[in-house]
């Protein structure tokens, strides 16, 4: 139990620092507003529309022979 508790206590201390540095971050909160955007990420059906993925391949096939 004891190694549990210094495994959770080590993560803790991560995540105090991460939070101290998060802090800094909260004068940003106003690009939180922004994260509405993160639901256009749903909107990366253009990568689908990266046909230039299947030339990628074509890198690998100078490559190949």
């Amino acid at each position: 139990m004891s190694d549990g508790r210094e495994g959770g206590g080590q993560a803790g201390l991560n995540l105090e620092r991460f939070s101290r540095f998060h802090k800094p971050n909260q004068p940003n909160q106003p690009d939180q507003p922004d994260k509405p955007d993160k639901p256009n990420k749903p909107n990366k059906p253009d990568k689908p529309n990266k046909p230039d993925q299947p030339n990628k391949p074509n890198f690998l096939s100078p490559i190949q022979p």
